[in-house]
């Protein structure tokens, strides 16, 4: 489990919090799942949120399948002019 805050200056003002909540487990020797969650406020009240989940599994040594999915929501200046957005993504990969 891992928890942050973080606070953004620009032009000597904050004007940025992201406050971060992770969590990563390994259930199975060959697997690991996790799961973000984000809440980013900008002053001036605009805020935003961000979450994401992912599953891998190691099929060798070195060569992995892994699953993501990832969910946006932020709104005002934050993004562009308001980004929503939901997302997966599947890769398989092979060191060598």
């Amino acid at each position: 489990l891992t928890t942050g805050y973080f606070k953004t200056e620009r032009d000597g003002v904050y004007d940025l919090e992201d406050y971060v909540v992770e969590v990563i487990l390994s259930p199975f020797e060959a697997s690991v799942v996790g799961a973000r969650y984000d809440i980013l406020k900008e002053s001036g009240g605009d805020e935003g949120t961000a979450f994401s989940v992912m599953a891998r599994y190691d099929i060798k040594p070195k060569v992995f399948l892994q699953i993501e999915y990832r969910a946006l929501d932020f709104e005002g200046k934050l993004a562009d002019p308001s980004e929503r957005e939901r997302k997966a993504r599947i890769f398989l990969v092979a060191l060598f």
